[in-house]
């Protein structure tokens, strides 16, 4: 069951990038949005694929630019009866290392986001979820990717099995409170981006 419907999220108004002191560095709200010439796609994986993109930006002629095109993603904050929150302690490839965080996953193509967070809270912590809550959505790294995350809360938590995918290597899952998940922030033993963004958007939320 979803908790709150997602609302679409307008584009970025360009004045709002201005300094308090009214500079733009180098981009201006008066000028038109950059105009895309040409995209080629160059190399394409299983979850994403890379584009070689042509633009037109006012006052500064043809630009390029390379883009990592991503399908989106869900992370999903469990949060048991007794107030604790679960994360996954799961190696990171392009690291080369573990990393604890919240569960997540890439949403399939035409997948709701909501449908992505209820099959992965299952396959990595082994829990259904009675009520899933919107809690916002965010850009992972918006200088060279257009992956839009979802963030939900999970409640009415039900436990199953894990279906780990074949490459997915998790070690561990790890049931915190808040003031806990906040000293590991502070602390640097919670390193991934949205895993500190989705905190974030909790005590926003759901005043935390």
């Amino acid at each position: 069951m979803v908790g709150n419907q997602l609302t679409a999220m307008k584009p970025l108004n360009n004045s709002a990038a201005s300094t308090a002191g009214g500079a733009s560095n180098g981009a201006s709200a008066d000028l038109p949005s950059p105009r895309l010439i040409s995209s080629t796609k160059v190399y394409q994986a299983k979850k994403f694929s890379v584009t070689e993109d042509l633009y037109d930006v006012a006052g500064k002629g043809e630009i390029d630019r390379s883009t990592v095109r991503h399908g989106g993603a869900a992370v999903i904050v469990p949060r048991s009866a007794d107030l604790r929150f679960g994360l996954v302690r799961q190696y990171r490839y392009a690291l080369e290392q573990d990393l604890l965080e919240f569960p997540a996953g890439t949403i399939e193509y035409g997948e709701p986001p909501e449908n992505c967070a209820a099959r992965e809270i299952e396959e990595e912590i082994g829990f259904r979820a009675e009520r899933l809550i919107p809690l916002g959505s965010f850009f992972s790294a918006p200088g060279f990717c257009n992956e839009r995350l979802f963030a939900f809360l999970a409640e009415g938590l039900t436990q199953s099995a894990t279906k780990y995918d074949h490459s997915e290597l998790i070690s561990d899952v790890s049931w915190l409170t808040l003031a806990e998940i906040k000293t590991a922030i502070k602390n640097g033993e919670i390193l991934d981006a949205k895993s500190i963004a989705s905190v974030l958007l909790l005590e926003l939320i759901c005043g935390e």
